[in-house]
């Protein structure tokens, strides 16, 4: 529900809550201010959530509430954690009453996501009351707070993610180790944080199987213990993934922290992906290599730009042919975000780049073992007569050698993918 403040707006609340058929099947709730600043101050906004929170008891079956741009009492508050099965809640600018003094009700949520919602004082209170039973966390661009409560430990937690946009604004560093340590579950962590000190492996639990961290973070101490549990880590901010040494040092790095290591995802751009696919297939025992890749004019237009060290991959490539061992890569895989149409160019650039780099038996950058490869692109559409593109294509070698290529579109409706222009070459 899209809130607007009007009468449209106030008549579909009523509408929902005097249903009781209706409230008796709604599994998610959303509701969305598009103004931040209209949704605090206007009267009809306030109307609206106010009698749509209300029927959130009778909603017997809502496990999902998202709430976006509004401004919640601590009445509110109360209300929608009274919901019976509620399981995720969802805070997205919303401002927050100061509910020190107030007594929240008994809850089950087992995933918490608060984004940009007051400070972190009041986050943190919010956290705490739902914390034995919290199992994902994701915390986003907080304001600061001069006193903060300690962090609970959340002993079911299997999955964190904090993200901050300055260093006042973050959680002080002992604090963050300290709650790390008390996650003993802990499978995936996904963090930008940046600290004065290096971050050591031995504060993560061994439990640890997914990691993500911006390239800064690759400063730990060289005598870290290894993170053998470890099997699938995304890096991002890879801005200087344009040379020879820093291929070489980042794949060093691995390889001596990360001994089982299968999967690595890399967000790059276009320019850097014959580094990446060499930095992929330095790291011994990765199996599967995924490319994360935004470009706004599309791949022919990134081709021209002047880091695309050609010299440089001509001499990795030679480091690999006079290695005695280098990775089994057997599935790779791009993820790529385009902001204009059309999608052509960056498709024939892909496809040249497979057959001319990554299959031709003279180069083969990406190695015997490979067997596989995926790549789906997505367009955003710019307005209502502008639709999302989607588009994928898969490739498969068979047992001769030779590479057979399935393409297509696909759209969402009704919630199923249905596929269609399916075409077929080899």
């Amino acid at each position: 529900m899209q809130i607007h403040g009007g009468i449209a707006s106030i008549r579909k609340a009523i509408a929902m809550a005097a249903s009781p058929a209706w409230l008796q099947n709604i599994v998610e709730l959303e509701l969305q201010s598009k103004d931040a600043h209209r949704a605090i101050r206007d009267i009809g906004v306030t109307s609206v959530v106010s009698t749509a929170l209300k029927a959130v008891p009778a909603m017997c079956r809502v496990q999902t509430i998202i709430l976006t741009n509004i401004r919640l009492s601590s009445n509110q508050l109360v209300t929608v954690l009274r919901a019976p099965h509620l399981r995720k809640l969802t805070l997205i600018r919303v401002a927050l009453p100061d509910i020190v003094h107030t007594v929240l009700p008994p809850t089950s949520i087992r995933h918490l996501e608060l984004h940009n919602t007051g400070e972190w004082g009041t986050a943190i209170l919010i956290w705490t009351h739902i914390a034995s039973s919290l199992e994902v966390l994701e915390l986003r661009r907080f304001k600061y707070s001069n006193n903060l409560p300690p962090l609970p430990p959340c002993p079911r937690l299997h999955s964190f993610l904090y993200v901050r946009t300055t260093t006042a604004c973050g959680l002080p560093e002992g604090q963050f180790h300290k709650f790390i340590d008390s996650c003993p579950n802990l499978t995936h962590i996904t963090t930008s944080v940046a600290f004065r000190n290096p971050l050591q492996f031995d504060m993560f639990p061994s439990t640890v199987h997914y990691l993500c961290l911006h390239r800064d973070l690759l400063r730990f101490h060289s005598h870290s213990n290894e993170l053998t549990s470890l099997v699938s880590f995304r890096i991002t901010g890879l801005e200087d993934l344009y040379t020879v040494q820093a291929v070489l040092s980042i794949a060093q790095y691995i390889n001596n922290h990360f001994p089982n290591l299968l999967n690595l995802e890399l967000e790059i751009s276009w320019a850097q992906r014959n580094h990446a696919l060499a930095l992929a297939r330095l790291v011994l025992p990765l199996r599967t290599l995924h490319l994360v890749i935004t470009t706004t004019l599309g791949f022919k237009a990134d081709a021209s730009s002047p880091y695309m060290g050609i010299e440089d991959a001509d001499i990795l490539w030679g480091d690999l042919e006079r290695r005695s061992r280098s990775a089994k890569l057997r599935r790779l895989s791009l993820e790529v975000t385009q902001h204009t149409r059309p999608l052509d160019d960056t498709t024939s650039e892909f496809l040249a780049w497979w057959t001319s780099v990554i299959t031709t038996h003279k180069v083969g950058l990406g190695g015997p073992d490979l067997s596989e490869g995926d790549i789906t692109y997505f367009c955003p559409g710019t307005s209502l007569q502008e639709s999302d593109i989607r588009l994928w294509s898969h490739s498969e070698r068979s047992e001769y050698g030779s590479w057979s290529f399935f393409s297509g579109s696909w759209f969402e409706l009704a919630g199923e993918r249905l596929q269609r222009q399916a075409s077929c070459f080899s």
